[in-house]
């Protein structure tokens, strides 16, 4: 038991180290070490790192691309499920063999493929999209 609880606390630590880091001032973080404790705690610097870094305009748009891909994909998805489901016509079983065989591939594949993908090429600007 006690591997598993020092393996634990050594896993742990940097989330602690992180936590505690982000509370202290400037001077205290680079003065105290790896001490995660701060002598006081400086809510303010969670604010001051949303507005310098416009978290709230990345959070919305992180909103408006979630939910739109989730409608679309709703529609799409279900309107091909819906037609795959009820029509019988010639072909059917091509459609179909793809569709359920990629119900057997992990969850994270295609979306690995699609990270390694798209990192290869440049990205499109994103930072006018929510003003």
């Amino acid at each position: 038991m006690l591997p598993y609880s020092s393996a634990g606390l050594a896993w742990l630590y940097p989330l602690f180290w992180a936590l505690g880091s982000s509370l202290k001032s400037d001077d205290e973080f680079f003065g105290r070490g790896l001490n995660p404790l701060p002598s006081h705690f400086l809510w303010a610097n969670y604010l001051d790192a949303w507005r310098e870094a416009s978290f709230g305009r990345s959070f919305m748009n992180t909103i408006l691309i979630t939910v739109g891909t989730v409608v679309i994909t709703l529609v799409v998805t279900s309107s091909a499920g819906y037609v795959l489901a009820r029509t019988r016509f010639p072909g059917r079983g091509f459609c179909l063999g793809p569709v359920s065989a990629t119900l057997f591939l992990p969850h994270g594949s295609p979306a690995t493929q699609l990270s390694r993908r798209c990192s290869s090429t440049s990205p499109a600007p994103v930072s006018g999209w929510v003003r």
